[in-house]
């Protein structure tokens, strides 16, 4: 498994490649993400999280909304065929009355 994050303050890119003959569960850390983000933002800070490769049996792209914190101490679960990839973006929500 390949794992490797492309970091810009409002957004970033976090890619996983299944580099194997099998399939392969896995979680990514977030604890270095978390350091740098919580520099700038608090832990209530709102976040958007989507999927740029949606799961074969996902018709469109989903967005979640989670809290800063919240989303970065979760152990999200995910799974890749052999020789599959993801690619998970990780906005962060200008301030918004709406958001909040």
């Amino acid at each position: 498994m390949l794992t490797f994050a492309r970091y810009s303050l409002m957004e970033t890119a976090i890619i996983a490649i299944n580099v194997s003959e099998q399939e392969r569960g896995f979680y990514i850390d977030y604890e270095e993400l978390y350091k740098r983000f919580s520099q700038t933002f608090s832990d209530n800070t709102v976040i958007v999280t989507s999927s740029l490769l949606p799961a074969m049996n996902q018709l469109a792209e989903t967005q979640e909304y989670y809290f800063l914190r919240e989303f970065m101490t979760i152990k999200h679960i995910q799974k890749l065929i052999p020789f599959g990839s993801s690619i998970q973006i990780v906005t962060v929500c200008p301030d918004d009355k709406l958001t909040f």
